[in-house]
């Protein structure tokens, strides 16, 4: 973990050198932008005329190949023409700059300058996400939608507590399971080796249902389910699709087990020396960004499933194994409770059921 962590600060140094390289030295981080921060700031009216360059990263370790990237790539470009050239994002996916973990620590650190990632990898860090990894909580993701809004301003002081500043908070999809055997009742789910991510609820629902979740990386898991080190996994369906997962998986079962919460977040210390104009700038094309993931993740996700259709067999479960499934998932809430305390468990509980009467 510490040459991962080592390789990953290089390579980050590397990637914001060039970019000071590039410029002649515009603020690429947020120790620079913390000098030109004390210089005066021109009025509203010039400000992209005669303000700074800033320059940063929006990192992630998911996979460049999915429509998500290209759109990124074009809210940096839309940030770009909107601040007039002042403003400019290099996005590096693929996780160049580490996995998840060292992405978090980066960004909190300061060596990376924004992370864009799911909710359930930031655990270790920011405990309170921990409500977005209760399993079988939503029916749908209009509910969620409800939901992540009556919550955004909760979790906007959260986040600033750990150095952080929460650009956009959204759900877009559920986790969906793909296996090499078919799930039609709870019994199936026993001794199936599944790969999770390394987060100890997820972990937790998956044994309770009799499974035996084994954490790997993302960038291992192809090469995992192909060798039979693990028969199962499950992400996000655009995620299986783009990642071609669904080569070496026999079954995509819609589980809906639990909500991909997806965060943007930008080191505070660098976000606190951008001035207002800047701001908003970022968050206006950072929302537009979102926007269209809510809007377009249906079709989205009927693309993906379309792609991969005749490779793999889509499988709905019933009512009666959803049913088992959330009972699985009871003792999950009670050790949310147990580690961050009742407060956020039972606003998300309200949110979610006044969401399940107004949809």
């Amino acid at each position: 973990m510490k040459v991962s962590r080592m390789i990953a600060i290089i390579l980050s140094i590397a990637v914001l050198s060039s970019l000071v390289a590039c410029n002649n030295g515009t603020v690429p981080s947020s120790s620079t932008a913390s000098s030109s921060s004390s210089k005066s700031v021109p009025t509203s009216d010039n400000i992209f005329d005669n303000g700074p360059t800033v320059k940063f990263v929006i990192a992630s370790s998911a996979s460049s190949t999915s429509l998500t990237y290209e759109k990124m790539k074009l809210m940096a470009e839309n940030i770009k023409t909107a601040s007039k050239g002042k403003i400019l994002v290099d996005v590096v996916w693929d996780g160049i700059l580490g996995g998840d973990r060292e992405l978090m620590e980066g960004c909190i650190a300061g060596n990376i300058s924004a992370v864009s990632m799911a909710s359930s990898s930031q655990l270790t860090f920011v405990p309170e996400v921990a409500v977005f990894d209760m399993p079988m909580l939503f029916d749908s993701k209009e509910q969620s939608v409800e939901v992540f809004k009556a919550l955004k301003t909760t979790f906007d002081t959260i986040y600033n507590k750990y150095g952080l500043e929460l650009l956009s908070l959204s759900a877009s999809s559920f986790r969906e399971m793909t296996c090499n055997k078919n799930i039609t009742k709870i019994e199936d789910f026993k001794g199936i080796k599944i790969r999770t991510i390394e987060n100890k609820y997820h972990m937790q629902f998956w044994s309770n249902l009799g499974s035996l979740p084994t954490p790997l990386p993302f960038s291992e898991l192809y090469i995992a389910l192909q060798q039979g080190l693990v028969e199962a996994q499950e992400n996000p369906i655009t995620g299986i699709q783009a990642s071609k997962l669904y080569e070496v998986q026999d079954y995509l079962i819609y589980t809906h087990h639990i909500l991909f919460a997806s965060t943007i977040l930008m080191n505070k210390e660098f976000y606190d020396t951008l001035n207002n104009e800047y701001k908003a700038v970022i968050q206006k094309e950072v929302d537009s960004y979102i926007a269209w993931s809510m809007s377009s993740q249906e079709d989205v996700n009927a693309d993906a499933i379309t792609a991969m259709r005749t490779v793999i067999k889509t499988v709905e479960i019933s009512n009666t194994l959803k049913a088992q499934m959330r009972k699985a998932a009871e003792p999950v809430y009670d050790s949310i409770r147990a580690e961050i305390g009742t407060e956020m468990v039972d606003k998300m509980l309200a949110a979610a059921q006044l969401a399940n009467k107004i949809k």
